[in-house]
Order: structure tokens, then sequence, then C-alpha cells
């Protein structure tokens, strides 16, 4: 079966704009262009906009999809396997922040008692899942897989006291970061400065945001 604008747009709830503006990126394609301008969507388009939806709930930028899936070794079963585990892994860290919050309520009912550690568990969790995603296959071939698990260990292992304070340093890094790059080069004194906060998660994306946003 095959779809104009309006009819694709109704069936995937994609506004009729966004698939035009894909078309624009040449990030969905139309089948075939009629003479009178109407854009024609077959089943293989159908198809790539589930795919690109799917990675756009995964919070992948569409510059990052538009690579992933024009890619030569790019393959729909596969990446439907990706999805479905980085969905799965999504839901879980989601029950785990679920269960704080229902925890929080009932101690806050008086009904319970929460530990500093239970408070803070599933927001950490939910860190090392994203550095896991973001960082995990280029951190292990560089440090090695048990480097990383004890590094995750520490991490989760982290008290209250300390996890509020690596949030702080978050924050902070996060602010410089936003400062440099309107401002700066990597090279310069507060590039540095960035660049030699101590987290690795947040050394690796400064240096890539300031690299890529240099005037130079």
């Amino acid at each position: 079966m095959e779809y104009t604008v309006s009819q694709l747009a109704e069936l995937s709830s994609v506004s009729a704009r966004t698939l035009r503006y894909y078309d624009e990126i040449d990030l969905l394609k139309p089948k075939r262009t009629k003479p009178n301008g109407y854009r024609i969507y077959g089943l293989e388009e159908m198809n790539l906009l589930q795919q690109i939806l799917f990675y756009r709930e995964l919070e992948f930028s569409l510059e990052e999809i538009k690579q992933i899936v024009q890619a030569p070794t790019f393959d729909v079963e596969q990446a439907l396997y990706k999805h479905l585990t980085r969905l799965n892994q999504k839901r879980n860290r989601l029950d785990g922040l679920i269960a704080t919050v229902e925890k929080s309520i009932q101690e806050v009912r008086g009904e319970v008692n929460m530990t500093d550690q239970e408070k803070f568990e599933a927001f950490k969790k939910e860190r090392i899942a994203q550095n896991e995603e973001k960082y995990g296959t280029e951190i292990r071939e560089k440090y090695g897989e048990k480097v990383v698990e004890q590094s995750n260990k520490k991490f989760a292992n982290m008290t209250a006291e300390d996890y509020q304070a690596f949030e702080a340093l978050t924050t902070e890094m996060n602010q410089k970061l936003a400062e440099a790059t309107r401002t700066t080069t990597p090279e310069s004194e507060l590039g540095q400065e960035v660049a030699k906060m101590p987290s690795m998660a947040a050394f690796r994306l400064a240096s890539r945001s300031l690299h890529r946003r240099s005037p130079l």
C-alpha cells in the first residue's frame, strides 16, 4: 500500500511538517513524487519511519539516526533486536525510579524508613546506565572490563554525601562547558579547566563538544 504525506502522518502520528523535513534533510525520502508535487511513500519508507521513531524514542539525534540507517551494514532485524534490548533496559530503569518514588511517598506518610543509600540508588543506576550507553564500548576498549566494572561498583556504592558532591561537580562542569563552547577554544585556560574535571564521561563530552564547536 502507498501513502501520501497526510495519510502517513495520520497513520504514524508524525506531523506532515516533520515528514517533509525528513525529506529535506535526506533522512526519509518518498518512494516517488507525483508531477503535482505530492510525495508518495511505500512499505520500505514506512518501515524506515518506524526505525527512525524507535531511535528517536531512545533519544538519538537525527544526524546519528541518519548515519545508522544509511550505513551499508545496516540490518533491520539486528536493529530491532537492539531496540528491544535498549527499551527493556529503559523500562527497568524507569521501574527502579518508580519504586523509589513510591517508597519515598510511604516514608513521607511514616509507613517505612528509607536509608540514604536507598534514596539515591535508582539515580545512581540511571547514571551508570547512561554512561554505559554512551561510553561503555569505548572505555572498555581503553581500560578493560575489570576496571570499568570496579568503577561502576564504586559509583553504585557511593554514600549520599558523595553522590550529592558528584552531582554538584556535574552541574559545575556543565555550566563551565556551556561557557567554554560559547566563548573559547579547547586550548584556552577555561577549556583546559573543563577537560581536567574528574569525571571520565564529563571529560569526553567536554572535549568532543569543544572541538566540534571551536571556531578554529
